[in-house]
């Protein structure tokens, strides 16, 4: 392995384990240093090395499964509270939860939609820990230059 192309992995491989760090941080900062690690992953993969490019990829296959569990489980939060906003207006309660029971005001569909969202959520947050985390032990162990088995 020549000198330039051992500096060429050095340097894609810090950029690959900065994006692992951006992903796993973004739980606690609302997905926006998630958006950075994307970006600086499509702009890297096509001149990275065999042994980073796998890396950035499934860099940006994380992002997008995030994106998407994200989405579902706001739509079904959402999708469960106007269930249940709506079960207090036909009660006619005028929105004033003091009166509101669970046995009339709640039916499945919101009990159901509000169960789902918290799953998509917990779900989400095992997701944006655990897979960036495996990467980047990964690639901290992978051999200089060498391709990571089944990266």
């Amino acid at each position: 392995m020549t000198e330039t192309s051992v500096q060429r992995w050095d340097t894609d491989r810090n950029l690959a384990l900065l994006g692992y760090g951006l992903l796993f941080v973004a739980i606690f900062f609302a997905g926006i240093t998630a958006l950075v690690a994307v970006v600086l992953a499509y702009a890297v993969r096509d001149r990275a090395g065999p042994g980073v490019r796998p890396h950035l990829d499934g860099q940006i296959r994380i992002f997008w499964v995030g994106l998407v569990l994200t989405m579902l489980a706001v739509g079904t939060g959402v999708a469960g509270i106007v269930t249940l906003v709506g079960g207090a207006i036909a009660q006619g309660s005028d929105l004033d939860m003091s009166d509101f029971s669970a046995a009339g005001g709640f039916g499945m569909a919101t009990v159901a939609l509000i169960a789902a969202s918290a799953v998509l959520w917990i779900l989400t947050a095992l997701w944006a820990l655990i897979t960036p985390a495996i990467g980047f032990i990964r690639l901290a162990t992978a051999p200089s230059g060498g391709v990571t088995p089944g990266a």
